[in-house]
């Protein structure tokens, strides 16, 4: 499963809102003049407008979206409480006052000329840091809603979804269930979204990584993947294994430490890794690479270090199911 209809079409709505909004926002600075002080003066009120005015639509949009995610999955649609959206108006996500948190951007710009920057370069980087913070804090402001809606619901927590083409590390993620005060761990321009959900239904909406990597082209799997990670998948190789071993890679390519400790599954799990304390464990492209070619040999070694797993290729994670 990857995202019921309800969630596609709100993501639509709060993505043409984000957009919306900070187009406004961009077209208000450049109006700015090099006078900061005076142009946020004469700026700020009418941005704060938009950002309020978008505020307050994207929580009613949030408001009205849970319920209706939670009946498209079968869970119980009525909420315990009422969520309010205007009280998610006006305040940015630390908590602070959000005309206080814009104003900073004038701070950027006089910050970049006393450091000898040009005052229309300044101005122009200030105008980058306000559309920045402006974007993340409607943000902030569509999951506080979101949680809350959530809080006031049957759901004691989310599941993560994709919103495909998705990268691989969040197609390892996509499916798992996180309580409802979880924070939701996100790259830069990620799109997945989290649906609300009880740990009891939770199973219903899992997301197979393995048939999500099937339905792409072997393009799209390199692009998405890396081409020696794809094809290292395509001959078998245990998903979550292929795609985390890439963050513990060494900077020459050839190592990794991903499961090398003592409790990490290529000592327990591995033919190389329970050679003894020293033996290093090799990258998937290295692997790749010693093979030239071969099949016959590529597979051996990803079997050997523990790309390959006993249990095959199991979308909830062969590792788990394993020990």
């Amino acid at each position: 499963m990857i995202l019921p209809s309800s969630a596609i079409q709100y993501k639509r709505q709060i993505t043409r809102e984000n957009a919306a909004a900070l187009a406004s926002v961009k077209r208000l600075w450049s109006r700015m003049g090099l006078d900061f002080d005076a142009g946020w003066a004469r700026t700020a009120p009418q941005v704060l407008r938009v950002m309020h005015r978008s505020q307050l639509s994207l929580a009613e949009a949030a408001a009205e979206f849970i319920p209706t995610v939670l009946d498209e999955t079968g869970q119980d649609p009525d909420l315990v409480a009422e969520v309010v959206p205007e009280s998610f108006v006006g305040m940015n996500g630390d908590g602070r006052d959000l005309g206080t948190a814009l104003a900073m951007s004038t701070i950027v710009s006089k910050a970049a000329v006393a450091e000898g920057m040009a005052p229309p370069a300044a101005l122009a980087k200030g105008g980058r840091w306000l559309t920045m913070a402006a974007g993340t804090a409607l943000s902030d402001t569509g999951r506080a809603a979101e949680q809350a809606a959530t809080t006031a619901s049957s759901a004691t927590g989310f599941v993560r979804m994709l919103t495909p083409p998705s990268c691989s590390k969040c197609a390892i993620l996509a499916g798992r269930w996180y309580r409802w005060n979880a924070s939701f761990q996100r790259h830069p321009r990620c799109d997945c979204r989290g649906i609300p959900a009880s740990e009891a239904v939770a199973g219903d909406l899992t997301v197979d990584p393995y048939a999500y990597f099937e339905s792409l082209s072997p393009a799209e799997q390199a692009k998405h993947f890396g081409k020696n990670e794809a094809e290292a998948i395509r001959e078998g190789g245990d998903i979550f294994q292929v795609v985390n071993a890439r963050r513990g890679m060494t900077p020459s390519g050839m190592w990794t430490s991903e499961g090398t400790t003592r409790r990490g599954y290529f000592r327990w799990g591995s033919e190389a890794g329970g050679r003894g304390t020293r033996t290093r464990r090799l990258s998937v492209p290295e692997i790749v690479r010693r093979s030239g070619g071969d099949k016959a040999t590529t597979r051996r070694l990803l079997r050997q270090y523990g790309y390959i797993t006993e249990q095959g290729q199991i979308p909830t994670g062969a590792i788990a199911f394993g020990r």
